[in-house]
């Protein structure tokens, strides 16, 4: 699995990058350039851009936005570092389907649970401590379930769980779930 690479500037680029946020011009402009991207507008005019540029070379490009849910705490196995996982909802994600099955004489329902992850952000929490941050996005009709029903919600944690550490290959510490 390929992995982010470290943001890692050398000490020329550090210099340059000090140099260059020494003049005010170029404050100037770094500032317009971040409202630029946060204006809807240019971001929904971006986003058409390359949706056009991906069906001239024969591919469906969606863009994923998604509505706030619910944050899971845990930490890293691996560095010990806090995880927060958004579950956040989105109508392009498809629903979750149920399929009845029998097992031992009882019934139940097998449950597919399509889901889209975030690449892993690094960050920092509320005391300034480094963290890690992945957005779990579900349909909102099965963020909905797990609402009113807290075996379904276990079911959806269990998921992003899984998901993260098979598709990210971060192990998260399941049992100490914060």
């Amino acid at each position: 699995m390929a992995q982010k690479k470290e943001f890692d500037l050398t000490s020329e680029e550090v210099h340059k990058l000090e140099q260059a946020l020494k003049q005010e011009e170029f404050r100037k402009l770094l500032v317009d350039y971040a409202k630029e991207i946060r204006d809807p507008e240019n971001k929904k005019k971006y986003e058409e851009e390359i949706a056009l540029l991906e069906r001239e070379r024969g591919q469906d490009v969606k863009f994923l936005s998604s509505n706030p849910g619910f944050v899971v705490k845990t930490k890293s196995i691996d560095s010990d570092d806090k995880v927060f996982i958004n579950v956040c909802q989105s109508p392009i994600v498809a629903k979750a389907t149920a399929t009845p099955v029998k097992r031992s004489k009882r019934k139940g329902d097998s449950w597919s649970i399509p889901y889209s992850l975030t690449t892993i952000r690094k960050d920092v929490d509320h005391a300034n401590a480094k963290c890690s941050v992945i957005d779990f996005v579900i349909h909102p009709e099965t963020y909905a379930l797990g609402q009113k029903d807290a075996r379904f919600k276990k079911m959806l944690v269990d998921t992003a769980f899984d998901g993260i550490e098979q598709k990210r290959g971060l192990k998260l510490d399941k049992e100490g779930v914060l």
